[in-house]
């Protein structure tokens, strides 16, 4: 009997720092980068409790990024796009993983693309 190797995994970017390139706001409420990796999976931009959804402003070239605290192995990547409309803002995208972010500049690993994206 063979056994494969397993990886266990899990959402690294759960409830960590976040930030992104702007934050839409309506009515003095802000669709912070923060909702983004809380944990709350539905896919519509407001619901009971105010925001569910991180939401920039349109704009060219937005961003979305997650402070993981220390080195970790990125395994996948799986976005959600927002179920209540706007779905072709997905249309386009890349992931870069920064190995340190620092005074001598940012050392990335590749750009993963395809395999290594999931949307749903």
């Amino acid at each position: 009997m063979c056994c494969a190797d397993t990886v266990k995994t899990y959402n690294a970017a759960l409830h960590r720092r976040s930030f992104q390139s702007s934050v839409w706001s309506q009515a003095h409420h802000y669709a912070s980068a923060n909702w983004a990796n809380d944990g709350n999976l539905a896919t519509h931009i407001t619901g009971d409790e105010g925001f569910q959804c991180s939401v920039s402003n349109e704009q060219p070239n937005p961003w979305w990024a997650v402070d993981l605290d220390q080195p970790k192995p990125v395994y996948a990547v799986i976005l959600t796009n927002r179920g209540d409309c706007c779905g072709m803002y997905f249309k386009s995208l890349d992931t870069v993983t920064l190995q340190s972010a620092n005074e001598t500049g940012i050392q990335c690993d590749p750009h993963y693309r395809g395999d290594n994206i999931e949307t749903i």
